[in-house]
C-alpha cells in the first residue's frame, strides 16, 4: 500500500510514479500536492492508493523550524511505500490503525456516494473497482473485508442448504429407541410417555465454521457500519472477533481448523 496525506507538497517524483496526474495539482518547483482523500487501486504501481485527510499532519515547532509530520511524529515522505521494510510506520504502533482508517474512510465515501447519487466529487469507477488484483497474499484490509461480504452475498443459498441439511429430522421422536428403553403408563387404556428418545444432533464443521463466518459479519456491522444481512438465526460473538483479530488468535484459530472436512466452497473466502 501507498500512503499519502491530502494537500501535502510532495516532490513530484514521489507522487508520479504511483497516482495519475488527473488527481494532482502541480505547483513550482516540480512539486505537487494531492487536493483530494480516497482509496483506490492503481495500474502505476500494481497496488492500492491510501489518500489520508490533512488533519493527521501536525505542524510542530523544533529547534530547526517548523515541520509538517504525519500523526506527530513522521515525515509523510518516509512512509510513503509500507512494502519497504525500513518504513518508520510499519515498525510503529500506528501501523495497524491505518489499516481501519482506510475501511473507515471507504465507508464514509461509500455512504456519502449513495446519499448523494448525483454527486460529482466521487468517482463511481473507483467505488465498484476498489479491489487488489495481485492475489490473495498482498490483499489488505478493505480488500479482505469487500471479499467477504461479497462472498455472504453470492452464497446465500449455500447457507441456508447447509443450515436445512444439518438440521434435518433434528428433535423428532425415535419410538423404536423410546418404545425399546421407556416403560409408559397407561391413561384410559393409551399408553402415555414421559420422555422419549430424539434425534442427537452430531456436531457439524461446515457449521462451526458458518458461526464464525457470521461472527465476522457482525463485526464488521458493528465496527464499521457495513450494511450486511443474513437471514439464518445464528446466535453470533462478534465481540470476541475483535479481541481474536488484535490478539492473533484468530490466524491460529483457523489454522487449527484448516484440516477438517469443509466443503469446498466454505474454504473459498
Amino acid at each position: 500500500m501507498k500512503i499519502y496525506f491530502e494537500d501535502y507538497i510532495y516532490p513530484a517524483s514521489k507522487v508520479e510514479p504511483y497516482i495519475d496526474k488527473a488527481y494532482l495539482s502541480y505547483l513550482k518547483n516540480d512539486r505537487v500536492s494531492i487536493p483530494c482523500v480516497g482509496y483506490y487501486f492503481s495500474s502505476k504501481p500494481d497496488d492500492t492508493v491510501f489518500i489520508l485527510p490533512k488533519v493527521f499532519i501536525n505542524v510542530i515547532k523544533t529547534e530547526d523550524g517548523v515541520k509538517e509530520l504525519a500523526f506527530g511524529k513522521f515525515d509523510p515522505q518516509d512512509i510513503i511505500d509500507t512494502s519497504n521494510d525500513d518504513n518508520p510506520l510499519v515498525k510503529s504502533e500506528y501501523f495497524s490503525q491505518v489499516f481501519n482508517l482506510s475501511t473507515w474512510i471507504y465507508r464514509a465515501i461509500a455512504h456519502f456516494n449513495e446519499r448523494n447519487p448525483e454527486n460529482t466529487i466521487v468517482y463511481q469507477e473507483e467505488m465498484r473497482n476498489v479491489e487488489n488484483f495481485k492475489g490473495k497474499d498482498s490483499e489488505t484490509y478493505i480488500d479482505i473485508i469487500l471479499r467477504l461480504i461479497r462472498f455472504n452475498n453470492e452464497h446465500k443459498a449455500l447457507f441456508t442448504y447447509i443450515a436445512r441439511i444439518n438440521n434435518q429430522g433434528y428433535n423428532k421422536i425415535n419410538w423404536h429407541k423410546t418404545i425399546a428403553r421407556h416403560l409408559p403408563f397407561l391413561q384410559d387404556g393409551d399408553p402415555v410417555y414421559l420422555s422419549f428418545c430424539n434425534k442427537v444432533k452430531a456436531f457439524n464443521f461446515d457449521e462451526e465454521l458458518l458461526l464464525l463466518f457470521y461472527s465476522v459479519l457482525d463485526y464488521l456491522h458493528d465496527t464499521f457500519n457495513f450494511r450486511i444481512r443474513h437471514d439464518l438465526n445464528y446466535k453470533t460473538d462478534p465481540r470476541s472477533v475483535g479481541k481474536l483479530i488484535t490478539s492473533g488468535k484468530g490466524t491460529r484459530l483457523l489454522k487449527s481448523i484448516r484440516k477438517k472436512y469443509f466443503k469446498d466452497e466454505l474454504v473459498e473466502p
